[in-house]
């Protein structure tokens, strides 16, 4: 009986620091990887917005009309 506790015991504590090991892996490596991932998506836009000519408004939408 001592033996079946204790294993079920050190069952219990391996899958809880698996579990604990998952959550810190979904709270921090996945935000490490989006925020990379939004800075090379900003990069590129920014860049395109820096090749795009500039176009002068339409005059009608400044006459008030």
């Amino acid at each position: 009986m001592r033996l079946v506790v204790r294993t079920f015991s050190e069952l219990c504590l391996t899958v809880g620091a698996l579990i604990v090991l998952f959550v810190v892996y979904v709270l921090y490596w996945t935000g490490v990887q989006a925020e990379s991932a939004t800075a090379g998506e900003l990069k590129i836009l920014q860049q395109e917005w820096a090749d795009r000519p500039v176009e002068a408004p339409c005059p009608r939408l400044h006459a008030g009309h």
